[in-house]
């Protein structure tokens, strides 16, 4: 961008900032809102765990933060199922 500038290349200096800023927008705003429809995660729950994870431990925490999520859910949800289970049956 800066070197497109720098040698009055504007055009491609345009069209690499507006490609940046969507790549922005799809990385913080829409991914999020994806990953927690399709796991069934509130997305800013999703939000604050990939930011969290990033910002504690780089990229390597915004890929566990995830991750770590996904499982925690899962966990909480097969025990509820199996407490729901549990109550159904008869003693």
């Amino acid at each position: 961008l800066l070197y497109h500038l720098i040698y009055a290349n504007y055009t491609n200096s345009v069209l690499a900032a507006v490609l940046y800023i969507l790549i922005v927008i799809t990385r913080n705003f829409i991914e999020p809102r994806i990953i927690g429809q399709h796991i069934g995660i509130n997305p800013l729950i999703t939000l604050i765990t990939i930011y969290t994870g990033f910002r504690l431990f780089g990229i390597v925490g915004l890929i566990l933060g995830i991750i770590l999520l996904v499982i925690g859910v899962s966990v909480y949800n097969g025990l509820k199922a199996s407490k729901d289970r549990e109550e159904l049956l008869p003693e």
